[in-house]
């Protein structure tokens, strides 16, 4: 994570296409993450269910998590995701 941009948070979560979400990081950003790359490594291969990536997914503690104990974090959402 570069210094300039401090301590980065997900302030916001939009589903898209596949396993694509558009996040909101409050440094006002806004970005695509997909997380298709993810789904065969360890406790991710429960998010290969499209509903459950779809329905459960919300922002909590600064980042995407799933039932609060699945989440990735937020500086690595960004470093690896696309501006928009």
């Amino acid at each position: 994570m570069n210094e300039i941009y401090g301590v980065i948070e997900v302030t916001s979560l939009e589903m898209l296409h596949d396993y694509k979400v558009l996040l909101g990081f409050n440094n006002g950003e806004r970005r695509i993450f997909d997380y298709t790359s993810h789904l065969d490594k360890g406790v991710f291969k429960k998010l290969k269910n499209h509903v459950y990536f779809k329905t459960r997914a919300v922002v909590e503690r600064g980042t995407v998590a799933w039932d609060g104990t699945l989440d990735i974090a937020p500086e690595y959402l960004y470093e690896n995701s696309v501006p928009v």
